[in-house]
């Protein structure tokens, strides 16, 4: 099954080629329903220093991997991690 977060994805789609038009330093980017994350790093890093990121998602795993894998990356302080409720 193919994953719109797969990390081979970034060799047929250059996600900085793609989002450095939209995503300018010092900007706040709400990204909901993250994955793991593997898209968010670029965004983090077009953000800069002064940028955040906000990962919402429905699910405490899903947001567990962003945290492991944002430590990995040297970005886990500038990205929020946010559990979201599911309304009826």
């Amino acid at each position: 099954m193919f994953y719109f977060s797969n990390p081979a994805r970034k060799f047929l789609q250059n996600p900085y080629k793609i989002l450095q038009p939209y995503i300018k330093p010092g900007m706040t980017i709400l990204d909901v329903g993250p994955g793991w994350g593997t898209l968010r790093f670029p965004w983090q890093r077009l953000a800069g220093n002064t940028g955040k990121v906000i990962a919402a998602d429905l699910q405490q795993a899903m947001l567990d991997g962003v945290r492991k894998n944002a430590v990995k990356a040297g970005v886990a302080d500038r990205i929020t991690l946010h559990l979201t409720k599911r309304t009826k």
